[in-house]
């Protein structure tokens, strides 16, 4: 560029800052607007004269409420009644989200539309709340068109009603440090809060709380089949006390086309409940969606606490669609993620999952289901459980923490005192595929009040194996194929010899250990992220007790190395030390 251009560049720039100006409203009712006078200016003033100035100009809200009425007399197009168009580039920034108001008349279809019909324009609204408007449009108090962009920060959003109880939004959307609560979506609508279109969509630190729907407090539903929602963020927020009829309280994302990636991670969902399935959160398809799309689901750090259903799924349901004949299954991964205290009228107390999945650093804790799978039910390819802590949930059926009907790989995990009615107090395998359980702890979990470790539910149908690998198994085993025969090695059975561990002197395997000798401690914090059974030190499980094992890779579920040359049986490394420094144990409620 030469001199010459770039000076004339600047000027350009400086000469558009300086057409930019602020209104300031000083009134807050809402006569017939007749221009904007230092001191006689509505909200609705304010926003003509911002509207028909050059650039992106400011309208400058004090504290108080702000009326905005609806004469059915007028025409809506030119911001002389009814809600405030917006289709030219504008910020409206009040006073802070619980010193501004914005209300309107019961009567007005909108509160605010951002390029309904016209150019392309963003609107950046800040530190204000917008509260008790009742739209009576088939959208909501604040509606987005195809073409346009909403930046919300620091907004409320309270007492609302529509079909979108807050926000629906087709363009662009982003939200921060935000508050939407007792918002409700009327008439069957498909969101009390928000239901964007298209991405990218970034929502960050923002509550959800108490909002009533049909579909969840936020709802991303990707109905523009030919703009893939692409990158949606949606970390750090809080989902609290929300109710809904038909899919997740909290949460519903569906996709239809290309690549998605959804992250949930560092958020709270608590206290959510659907007369449906999946508590808090729901991932799925639209009904158009092309065999070409990809899910994918982040949920590291989140936390699921009292969530229920009352179908399937209390806290999150991650669906596939076999209808559609997927070309890559969707996938679900997090990291020192919990679950507790959910629950399912039906199956999977806390997730149902249909993707391929991987669990590490984790714990769910306190999760039932009416029938199967107390913790979890998983339908998807792939199920890899790392280093987590699976504890004191309880199945009606079988599978009093886990129901796997995928290739299951179970890995340095601890499954302590969860409870079944039928069947496989610890650990149900079923499927087509070989499922994996390698230094892991299975202890204390029972099936109709006997000691239940594992069963394999095998079939010529489903003719699932099992491979079986420096784990202890305390517990009977059960088998649906009387030949059933698990590949085993350095696996510890205590007491009793029901989970056919391999009598071959190169198997290593001790079976029918005593309680005693096996020596393991109760389920207390012993070091890491999650909870773990710690061997005492005569206990058969430490290496003296075992030869040279498998190769393992010595860090242990709580990220300990060991120090010895050969490794426990089990998920806890007893000669152990931290591998790393460890992250602390906060999840993000951050909200009070």
């Amino acid at each position: 560029m030469t001199g010459r251009r770039f000076a004339l560049c600047l000027v350009l720039l400086v000469a558009a800052r300086v057409q930019a100006a602020d209104f300031a409203a000083t009134r807050f009712d809402d006569p017939l607007p007749d221009g904007c006078a230092p001191a006689d200016c509505s909200l609705r003033e304010a926003v003509i004269a911002a509207q028909s100035a050059p650039g992106t100009d400011r309208v400058l809200l004090p504290a108080g409420t702000f009326l905005l009425e609806y004469d059915e007399d007028l025409p809506l197009d030119n911001n002389n009644t009814g809600p405030l168009l917006i289709d030219t580039p504008m910020q409206i920034v009040g006073a802070g989200r619980t010193a501004t108001t914005i209300t309107a008349a019961i009567n007005l279809p909108l509160v605010i539309g951002v390029s309904l019909e016209g150019p392309a324009a963003t609107l950046e609204l800040s530190d204000l709340t917008i509260a008790d408007a009742a739209a009576a449009s088939l959208f909501g108090p604040v509606f987005v068109g195809e073409v346009g962009t909403l930046d919300a920060r620091r907004v409320g959003m309270r007492g609302n009603a529509g079909s979108a109880g807050a926000i629906f939004a087709a363009g662009r959307l982003t939200v921060a440090d935000s508050v939407f609560e007792q918002n409700t979506a009327t008439a069957g609508g498909t969101g009390a809060v928000v239901l964007a279109a298209r991405g990218p969509l970034s929502i960050t630190g923002t509550q959800f709380i108490d909002n009533t729907s049909t579909n969840g407090a936020l709802v991303v539903a990707n109905y523009l089949v030919e703009a893939p929602l692409g990158e949606i963020v949606l970390r750090n927020n809080v989902y609290r006390g929300n109710l809904a009829s038909e899919s997740a309280a909290a949460l519903t994302v569906l996709v239809a086309n290309g690549l998605n990636r959804i992250d949930v991670s560092d958020s709270v969902f608590e206290d959510n409940h659907t007369a449906a399935s999946g508590g808090a959160a729901h991932f799925g398809y639209m009904d158009d969606a092309l065999d070409t799309t990809r899910l994918e689901v982040t949920a590291d750090g989140t936390r699921f606490s009292g969530n229920s259903a009352d179908e399937a799924c209390g806290a999150l349901n991650l669906q596939s669609d076999l209808a559609l004949n997927l070309i890559e299954q969707p996938t679900l991964t997090m990291d020192l993620a919990r679950f507790d205290g959910n629950t399912a009228d039906a199956f999977g107390g806390a997730l149902c999952t249909a993707a391929d999945t991987t669990i590490t650093r984790t714990t769910f804790a306190g999760n039932t289901a009416a029938s199967q799978g107390g913790a979890i039910v998983s339908t998807g390819p792939t199920l890899r459980i790392e280093r987590s802590t699976l504890s004191d949930n309880e199945s009606g059926s079988v599978g009093g923490a886990i129901f796997s009907f995928s290739a299951l790989t179970l890995d340095h995990s601890t499954v302590h005192g969860n409870r079944a009615a039928t069947g496989a107090g610890g650990v149900l395998v079923s499927g087509t595929d070989e499922s994996t359980i390698r230094r892991s702890t299975i202890a204390g979990n029972t099936s109709g009040g006997v000691a239940s470790s594992v069963r394999l539910a095998s079939s010529v149908q489903f003719p699932a194996t099992l491979r079986l690998s420096a784990s202890i198994l305390q517990g009977a085993c059960t088998f649906s194929d009387p030949a059933a025969q698990p590949t085993s090695s350095y696996t510890i059975e205590s007491p009793g010899n029901t989970c056919r561990l391999a009598t071959s002197p190169g198997g290593f395997n001790q079976r029918n250990v005593s309680s005693a000798d096996l020596a393991l401690g109760a389920l207390a914090d012993n070091g890491g992220p999650t909870l773990t059974r710690m061997p005492g030190d005569d206990s058969v499980a430490r290496d003296p007790g075992l030869s040279s094992g498998t190769p393992c890779s010595r860090v242990d579920q709580r990220g300990y190395v060991s120090v010895d040359t050969r490794c426990d049986a089990g998920s806890v490394e007893v000669a152990g030390i931290p591998a790393e420094p460890l992250p602390p144990d906060v999840f993000a409620d951050g909200f009070e």
